[in-house]
């Protein structure tokens, strides 16, 4: 039938049966299916009973668990994943079969490995939980989705991802969680041109996502393309009710790309650690770059979290403290603090040599602390941890940190040198303007290359823009 004529197809069908708790999925199915058909939905072909027709659970009580973990924002905070984690646990204990459920807690402890702990055991916890689910449903698409962001986040596999997600595409075609995820992967390997048109893709399908669109402005900040990043902002500005983080997110670009902090300084006032979830280590870090000192070390007392941890930073509050003694000129007490720093950062790399994050803070002491070669040893071994190959804008953030310690022990025309390599990565978080913020720079402005660096990268008022 036409889509009219489908809609005549729908309204005639009769669904007048005994709501009971015992038959509400039976219910939801067969609707679905007579949209599906009605609407000429031609998927993979299957056969009747096959797992993407499968109820999730007949258990209410556990379909309701699911769904309150589901409810809950992703903020990418630890008390809301472990939440989520102990709510979808509950629902498994109700019906140990119920796949969906069992998957999205792997979901949950890969989505804590990548943005807090970089834990080779939440790793490995991530990948058992969804192996016991995909066991159960290995044709359910949401489940292969879930193993894509695994391999994706938990290996750097791209080809393999990419991989299960054409498996994906055939039960979810039209997925936004597809194109948005195969658009990170792409931005992720250096595939941009890529992953910018996957984004677009899912921003078209569902204008109003807001994490989405948020998450679209950072394809241009990596590309360093302002009027695009301004763009996708003004979108996002443009929609009701944002929570604190992507208010926030709507001006990082002019942090990242400008080097304005005023905005994002603003965005800050009146919320709180907890409102801001992953990004609240700019509660401590914006201030620092406005020369606010003072208010950053008070800043730093009110943050729950230590060490502060990030995609890309680790680091104990007595990093910080050393960072802003050493900015604000107090170098007795810059080193005591460095000196308090590396013995936490030891402890963290004996834990997880693997990590990148804190030997990149550890550089950055032994830096503070005069260990000259020490420090440039520690801040290449950080770059070899997390090498450009494996991820190319976080990578960068590596070699940012890199150039912070060159600054501290180094020489201006060495400086020159590896900044011009910097600035030739293929995609970047912290461009000029924003590197330059960062007071460890300020005995290098006036050499004659770098000088020459920041007028031709800078993209303050230009015509573009």
């Amino acid at each position: 039938c036409s889509l009219v004529g489908s809609e005549m197809c729908i309204r005639d069908r009769s669904f007048d049966r005994e709501l009971t708790p015992e038959g509400i999925f039976e219910i939801q199915m067969d609707i679905a299916r007579a949209i599906a058909t009605a609407l000429a939905a031609t998927l993979a072909p299957r056969e009747p009973g096959s797992d993407r027709d499968r109820i999730p659970t007949q258990n209410q009580a556990a379909y309701d668990l699911y769904l309150q973990a589901r409810a809950i924002p992703r903020t990418f905070l630890s008390s809301n994943i472990d939440r989520r984690i102990e709510l979808y646990k509950q629902a498994v204990q109700l019906d140990p079969d119920f796949a969906l459920a069992i998957g999205e807690i792997g979901y949950q402890y890969c989505e804590r490995y990548w943005f807090e702990t970089r834990s080779p055991e939440d790793r490995a916890e991530s990948r058992g939980w969804i192996e016991r689910a995909l066991a159960l449903a290995p044709e359910e698409p949401r489940l292969l989705w879930i193993w894509a962001e695994h391999l994706y986040h938990g290996y750097f596999d791209y080809d393999g991802a990419l991989e299960v997600l054409e498996k994906v595409e055939e039960g979810m075609p039209g997925s936004v969680d597809l194109y948005s995820l195969r658009g990170n992967i792409f931005r992720r390997s250096g595939r941009s041109a890529e992953g910018i048109a996957e984004a677009e893709k899912a921003m078209l399908l569902d204008p109003r996502n807001r994490a989405y669109i948020a998450d679209h402005i950072y394809s241009f900040i990596y590309t360093g393309d302002p009027f695009n990043a301004r763009r996708i902002a003004d979108r996002l500005r443009a929609l009701p009710d944002l929570s604190p983080s992507l208010q926030f997110w709507v001006h990082c670009y002019e942090l990242y790309l400008l080097g304005e902090t005023q905005a994002v300084s603003r965005s800050l006032e009146g919320v709180t650690v907890e409102d801001m979830g992953i990004f609240q280590f700019f509660f401590v870090e914006v201030p620092f770059l406005e020369r606010r000192f003072d208010d950053a070390l008070a800043m730093l007392e009110k943050m729950p979290d230590d060490p502060i941890s990030f995609q890309y930073i680790s680091w104990p509050h007595s990093h910080v403290r050393a960072r802003i003694n050493h900015a604000s000129g107090n170098i007795d007490h810059a080193r005591q603090e460095a000196e308090l720093a590396l013995a936490e950062l030891d402890a963290l790399i004996a834990a997880q040599p693997e990590d990148a994050r804190p030997v990149a803070s550890r550089a950055l002491m032994l830096a503070i602390l005069g260990r000259d070669r020490e420090a440039r040893d520690e801040a290449i071994r950080a770059t070899e941890l997390y090498p450009i190959t494996q991820d190319v804008p976080t990578a960068a953030a590596y070699h940012a940190n890199r150039l912070r310690v060159l600054a501290i022990v180094g020489e201006s025309d060495e400086l020159a040198e590896e900044l011009a390599k910097y600035l030739a990565l293929e995609a970047k978080l912290e461009h000029i303007d924003y590197l330059f913020l960062d007071p460890v720079f300020d005995r290098h402005r006036e050499h004659e290359a770098i000088k020459a660096f920041e007028n031709q990268y800078t993209f303050r008022g230009r015509e573009s823009y």
